[in-house]
């Protein structure tokens, strides 16, 4: 592009330099021809000098060859705000009208100029320009529907299409957080280890808009969950359960949020107290003297977090702690009280017992067959008592008892003595032990 003016001059010093200032009509490097009187001078970028050495009085002529792009600034980042409007439960857009949002210079004075603004939100228009003697400003009016950091840029065209740019950083944010929701949790619970803890409900809320809203639920013990919500005309409950597996005291939080941003939140303490462990010494056992007797415990606990140690008292000193299933041997006749004890590392301890009876080869048979010398036969269990004349008492487990009628084959236990009972006609009762 060409730009050309003239200025009339009067020089009345001859032999002073003449200082002609062009930087209002070019920029840069481009280059400048100054015409005196017909003859061409080349000066330097921004600035002409000639040294008149007679009087003269005419035009001096300047050209410019080379046009160039404005100069754009742009002011500081900018913040939004996004206020909350409750007509609508919802945060308005945030409104920002910059004036102005840029300056400009352009040394060629003649120039005119538009603005375009990129407001960072896939939002691209004009700006409105203000200018006059080479310089400028920009005024941007904007509104952004969300939140966020956005860079706007400012681009500033002259009337030969050369342009110049800046930019600035927007910030943009909720000005005014959305109403709270009034949450209020139930009161405090105490519940067994290994117990469903079923609260509805575990909470209550009241808001003022922003449904629907979701709630969680932090147990306290690492457990997260979502909580069932149910809400209707501005009020909501929660409600929602769960298993702890080991004692303590938790602090459980309930947590309601909304789709507008709004949230609030309460808590209640729950204890958790430990439960005995459920144990089972296996069944009552008859083992013969010197033979290795096996033993099958189990036990249960609620407490799943729950760690166990196991103890077995064999009755005779002796005992096992490695595992339910021990062994052991018992080399005399006798009755003995087996206990298995099991104790959970929060002190909760599980007994439970049986009884092994340890006989010789002659004394295993627990129950004494009657047998009828006019009537059929009849087996039931008897119990033998000795007299103090040396005899013996006998009856049947119904109260029946055992007369001259009767024929009794086979042994009868009667405290820690296998005995035989007999009864021939004629004959007294006998509880003398049985001979092997």
């Amino acid at each position: 592009m060409n730009f050309e003016s003239a200025s009339a001059v009067s020089v009345n010093q001859l032999g002073v330099p003449v200082n002609w200032d062009l930087r209002a009509v070019q920029a840069g490097d481009a280059t400048l021809q100054v015409w005196v009187n017909y003859e061409k001078e080349i000066c330097i970028p921004t600035h002409c000098f000639y040294q008149f050495t007679n009087a003269y009085s005419g035009l001096i002529s300047i050209k410019v060859t080379d046009n160039v792009a404005p100069t754009v600034t742009a002011i500081d980042e900018q913040y939004g705000m996004s206020p909350w409007d409750f007509s609508t439960c919802g945060h308005e857009p945030a409104h920002l009208s910059l004036d102005p949002i840029a300056t400009f210079t352009d040394l060629a004075t003649g120039d005119t100029h538009t603005a375009a603004i990129d407001w960072g939100d896939g939002t691209l228009r004009p700006g409105i320009v203000t200018e006059g003697g080479g310089s400028g400003t920009v005024l941007g009016d904007h509104l952004y529907f969300g939140d966020g950091h956005f860079v706007a840029t400012i681009t500033v065209t002259d009337n030969h299409g050369d342009a110049g740019d800046d930019a600035l950083n927007v910030f943009v944010f909720h000005g005014d957080p959305s109403p709270g929701i009034g949450v209020i949790a139930t009161n405090d619970r105490t519940v067994d280890e290994g117990a469903s803890l079923s609260l509805d409900p575990i909470g209550t809320f009241t808001y003022l808009c922003g449904d629907p809203h979701a709630s969680t639920i932090d147990w306290g013990d690492g457990a997260v969950r979502t909580g069932d919500v149910t809400e209707s005309g501005f009020t909501g409950t929660i409600s929602e359960g769960h298993i702890y597996t080991d004692d303590g005291v938790f602090s459980v939080t309930v947590s309601v949020n909304d789709v507008a941003g709004g949230n609030g939140a309460d808590s209640l303490m729950v204890t958790v107290d430990n439960v005995d462990p459920k144990v089972d010494a296996g069944p009552d056992q008859t083992s013969k003297v010197g033979d290795t007797v096996s033993f099958n415990g189990s036990f249960g606990d609620l407490g799943l977090g729950d760690t166990h140690t196991i103890h077995w008292d064999f009755g005779n000193g002796t005992v096992a702690t490695d595992g339910l299933t021990p062994t052991h041997v018992y080399n005399d006749t006798r009755e003995i009280t087996i206990t298995l004890t099991v104790t959970d590392d929060d002190g909760g301890v599980g007994p439970d017992s049986l009884k092994v009876v340890a006989l010789s080869e002659d004394f295993r048979t627990a129950t004494a067959t009657l047998i009828p010398t006019q009537t059929p036969t009849l087996t039931e269990p008897l119990t033998a008592t000795p007299t103090s004349g040396g005899g013996c008492t006998a009856s049947t487990g119904a109260g029946h008892m055992v007369d001259g009628s009767w024929v009794l084959l086979g042994l009868v236990w009667s405290g820690l003595v296998l005995v035989p009972l007999r009864r021939w006609p004629g004959r007294r009762r006998s509880c003398e032990p049985m001979k092997r």
